[in-house]
């Protein structure tokens, strides 16, 4: 009787381990998917906000000439609080323009940084 308890318990000592084994695993797994989530949102983010932005450049955007604005979910430009907030910077005066800076960010994290040349801005 004393030989089968003892087979019991070392039964139970193994099932224990495999249980934690797989507990650690699954939680490691979920870990790595969360984690992998907040990173397809942050590109997703990143790459529409390149698009808005090159579009907003490209064409000459009467925004440009602002210092301050914010560019909604569908791209477009408007002075109320949206998704993405742009802020351009005039990094160098030139003598027919301006070598400017456009930094988008959304919540506070910086997305997209876009160098660009405005013309006919200098005073």
């Amino acid at each position: 009787m004393r030989q089968h308890s003892g087979k019991s318990l070392s039964f139970l000592m193994e099932l224990l381990l495999v249980i934690f084994f797989f507990m650690i695993a699954a939680s490691i797994c979920v870990l790595v998917m969360s984690n992998t989530k907040a990173k397809n949102q942050f590109a997703k983010d990143v790459r529409e906000t390149l698009f808005y932005g090159q579009d907003l450049i490209a064409t000459e955007s009467t925004y440009l000439t602002k210092d301050h604005f914010y560019v909604n979910e569908d791209g477009i430009a408007q002075d109320t609080q949206a998704k993405y907030e742009v802020f351009i910077q005039v990094i160098e005066q030139g003598s027919v323009g301006e070598h400017c800076q456009m930094l988008i960010q959304t919540n506070g994290r910086q997305l997209v940084t876009l160098d660009f040349y405005r013309q006919g801005e200098t005073s």
